[in-house]
């Protein structure tokens, strides 16, 4: 909850200085609301690159809770719209994090949402 806060903070400054910074005269032609084609696509690159930090933070946590047998913070991370299949860096499921560990809880929990059980790691 709070990493999707500091990501629609961000979006709201950036906002207020699309609307009254000197950026909104990029180009000379401003559109309707006052905001240039050049700085609308601007925007939009940052938001996809602020998603993708965000993606990355959600995954990076995903982990973290399969590997410390975290079952509320997992869930939590995963109502956030991780992506289940989540891999760490040798290719092993959140599923397959939470089994070595011998969390049944979180097992039965990934099982429930779906998880791939045929997904290999890259050993």
């Amino acid at each position: 909850v709070r990493l999707m806060d500091l990501a629609a903070n961000r979006r709201k400054r950036e906002e207020a200085m699309a609307n009254g910074g000197a950026a909104s005269q990029v180009g000379g032609s401003v559109e309707e609301g006052g905001v240039s084609s050049v700085e609308r696509i601007l925007m939009e690159k940052d938001n996809q690159d602020e998603a993708a930090d965000l993606m990355d933070r959600l995954q990076t946590q995903a982990l973290l809770c399969a590997k410390t047998n975290n079952l509320q913070g997992l869930e939590e991370v995963l109502d956030q719209d991780c992506f289940i299949d989540t891999k760490d860096e040798h290719g092993n499921t959140l599923l397959m994090l939470a089994a070595q560990q011998g969390s049944k809880k979180i097992v039965k929990m990934m099982l429930r949402r779906g998880a791939n059980i045929h997904a290999q790691n890259d050993a």
